[in-house]
């Protein structure tokens, strides 16, 4: 029993030392877990640490970048906005110098620093006595390789960076770290900000970051807020412009025009002085108009500019091109002082654009002056170029508005002396828009009548040439060109007057016909003169043709009449001496001395019926017809036909046109040879015409070589205002055409 009791004491025994060993592990397998979560607890709490801090200055940089871009909201100059830039970000950073570094072509120059307040007196001077004697490149220094980059560059340990010259200095100065980050976008770079710190520091990916991304929106603000600016002055030069341009020449005069186009050189272009010169083309000069701050010395000094001078508005006119000069020169450069007397008036610069007019002539200059080196932008040279353009068409303008005047008022005293009538008349309305004082002394009637119902003037018309003045006026109002005379019947007394009235169209757009106009001359005096000298002519014609009837029937008494008779008188004396030796000889005399005697009579006959004119006024188809009877030997084959009325044809046109036609038929049978014979009148309305023709040899006519009676015939034929014409040929017979008109005889007559 002992020895069971102790066995089961031992068995409890091992039960215990198992349940304990047990427990040992468990005990140990719990501290390994607790002290495993303890390490992730750390582990987790130092990262929770570092994602809070990370956050925080995350914020910051956030509050830093919204503070930045909130301060830059009215700011446009990036000097200005560096400034600004710089300040926030060292305060925030606790940094401890600011240095802005603006984009100048190729290179980088120091613009500006900023320093803590409570530094002043600590303030690393000689840091920055060596960024402003400094320019960087691309890649070079510091600022240099934010440039190239395109980012921010850290420098945490500037005694580690070799390659920035400025490090040494920056060290003695106190400071250990840097930073730059470039302002800019895709459009370019406008300036790189550098900031000094006097810790050494591990770099900031996270500000790095936050750096590049701050430089573009800072220069996306300043790019936005200078297009905005922009937009707005360009909206108010636009609107200088529009204002000048409606303005007109008489609100103010010529002077008022001038000074405006000076005031809106010197807003446009920010300039503190101006002036506007005219070109004087008889001298070649320009001469000064207006002027703005610039002493009466001065102006009196420049008040006349050539070519040869070497200011601006001289160099621009002997180039005929925009010219900017700086006065600060040496004194060699400047023979004449007139760049010195600039300085001494306070500018340092100008320009000089020319007044070019549309047509390429230069008609003046308009310069502006500043106090400071200055250029324009290219916006400011675009609006420049139009106030130019729009300075010269409104100078252009008035002188033609001017000349217009002048014109008008020259016209006006021609027109109100003249002896002539001048009138002018609206293509679309139909009415007179004016008629001179001389009118109413040559129709006889008032002005005010025709001005206000243009029917008046073609009542006053003569009624045969009413329907001819209409149409020359439609043919003008079509758009040509006119003149033709007419008669117009006066109202108060009946007299009939010529006129000669010549019209002309006037348009514009090259092809409208806006206004027709003319000068209507009193050519009575010279019409009835032409009548006088046609009627001497015709006198003098009537004369000659007279002698020469004379002469040719006194040619034709001697060679046919006379020498029938002397033939007819020498047979009855030989019939006298052989009638008793030789009857048969003596008959044949005496049947001579009979066939010579009826021989003589038919000459003598066709002589006088010759002169039988009388008749030919009474009736052209009777007296033609009995010439042709009597003088158309019967072996000839003869027709004659007249056709018309022709109790309209004046006796002048009648008794002509027989001597012209008697002419012609007594040729055809002297020259021709001919066996047939067509002698044809025709009376139409307003011409006669009548014709000759044969079947005789013909003959090539000459105009320069006419025989005594072809000229006779021209002559009649021009005396009445007629046309002659011979057709002919050798061996293909001749034809004589007369063409008389009525119209004009009748006038005459």
């Amino acid at each position: 029993m002992g020895r069971s009791s102790f066995q089961q004491r031992m068995g409890y025994r091992d039960a215990e030392i198992e349940y304990l060993e047990s427990e040992r592990d468990r005990l140990q397998n719990s501290l390994h877990d607790t002290r495993e979560r303890f390490h992730r607890f750390m582990r987790d709490s130092r990262q929770f640490a570092f994602q809070m801090r990370d956050r925080l200055n995350e914020r910051r940089r956030l509050d830093l970048q919204y503070s930045i871009l909130n301060s830059l909201e009215k700011i446009t100059d990036p000097s200005e906005a560096a400034e600004k830039v710089l300040e926030i970000l060292g305060y925030g950073l606790g940094m401890d110098l600011g240095i802005s570094w603006l984009v100048d072509g190729a290179t980088l120059r120091c613009d500006g620093f900023w320093r803590p307040p409570g530094l002043a007196n600590d303030a690393p001077e000689a840091l920055e006595r060596a960024c402003r004697d400094s320019v960087f490149r691309r890649g070079e220094a510091l600022p240099g390789r934010a440039w190239a980059q395109g980012g921010a560059v850290w420098a945490g340990d500037l005694e580690m960076d070799g390659e920035d010259p400025r490090s040494g200095v920056a060290l003695s100065e106190g400071l250990h770290s840097a930073v730059a980050f470039p302002v800019g976008n895709s459009g370019g770079t406008l300036l790189v900000m550098e900031l000094f710190g006097r810790e050494i520091e591990a770099p900031d990916e996270g500000l790095i970051r936050t750096l590049t991304i701050l430089g573009s929106q800072v220069a996306q603000v300043i790019e936005r807020r200078q297009a905005e600016v922009a937009l707005a002055k360009d909206l108010e030069n636009t609107r200088l412009l529009r204002d000048l341009s409606m303005r007109h020449v008489s609100e103010g005069g010529i002077q008022g025009l001038y000074d405006e186009i000076m005031d809106a050189a010197i807003v446009l272009t920010r300039a503190d002085a101006g002036t506007v010169q005219i070109f004087d083309d008889e001298t070649r000069e320009l001469v000064l108009i207006s002027t703005q701050g610039f002493g009466r010395n001065m102006a009196e000094h420049f008040h006349r500019v050539n070519a040869g001078s070497n200011t601006s508005c001289g160099i621009a006119l002997a180039k005929n091109e925009r010219s900017f000069i700086a006065f600060d020169v040496p004194e060699d450069e400047d023979p004449d002082g007139s760049m010195r007397m600039h300085v001494e008036a306070g500018y340092l610069s100008a320009q000089s654009t020319p007044l070019i007019t549309r047509s390429g002539r230069s008609i003046g200059m308009v310069s502006t002056h500043w106090r400071e080196h200055h250029r324009l932008t290219e916006r400011e040279l675009r609006f420049l170029d139009l106030l130019a353009r729009q300075a010269a068409d409104l100078i252009e303008q008035w002188r033609a508005e001017e000349a217009l005047h002048e014109s008008e008022e020259r016209f006006r005293h021609f027109a109100e002396n003249s002896e002539d009538v001048l009138w002018i008349l609206d293509a679309g309305t139909g009415q007179l828009e004016y008629l001179s004082p001389a009118f109413e002394k040559v129709w006889g009637e008032p002005r005010d009548a025709v001005l206000q119902d243009l029917g008046r003037w073609r009542e006053l018309v003569h009624p045969e040439d009413r329907e001819r003045a209409g149409e020359g006026m439609a043919r003008l109002l079509g758009g040509e060109t006119f003149a033709q005379e007419y008669r117009i019947v006066r109202p108060e007394d009946g007299e009939v007057r010529w006129i000669l009235d010549t019209g002309f169209p006037i348009t514009y757009d090259s092809w409208r016909i806006k206004r027709v106009a003319g000068i209507a001359q009193d050519i009575t005096v010279r019409k009835r003169a032409e009548e006088e000298r046609g009627r001497l002519w015709a006198l003098e014609a009537g004369v000659r043709a007279q002698r020469a009837e004379r002469r040719r029937i006194s040619r034709d008494l001697h060679d046919r009449v006379a020498h029938d008779m002397a033939v007819a008188h020498q047979a009855l004396q030989l019939y006298e001496v052989l009638k008793e030796d030789n009857p048969e000889w003596a008959a044949r005399k005496l049947a001579t001395a009979q066939q010579t005697v009826r021989s003589a009579l038919d000459a003598t006959r066709n002589l006088s019926s010759e002169l039988w004119r009388p008749a030919a006024e009474e009736s052209l188809e009777d007296a033609l017809r009995e010439f042709v009877d009597t003088y158309v030997p019967e072996e000839i084959e003869t027709v004659f036909l007249f056709d018309g009325d022709e109790s309209s044809v004046p006796d002048k046109i009648r008794g002509q046109t027989y001597l012209i036609l008697r002419e012609a038929v007594r040729n055809a049978l002297k020259h021709s040879g001919c066996h047939s014979l067509k002698v044809v009148v025709e009376v139409m309305p307003g011409v006669v015409r009548g014709s000759v023709g044969d079947d005789g040899c013909g003959f090539e006519p000459e105009g320069d070589r006419d025989g005594v009676g072809l000229k006779s015939m021209r002559e009649r034929t021009a005396l009445l205002g007629g046309d002659l014409r011979v057709v002919s040929g050798n061996g293909e017979g001749t034809r004589v055409e007369v063409y008389v008109p009525l119209a004009r005889s009748g006038e005459e007559g």
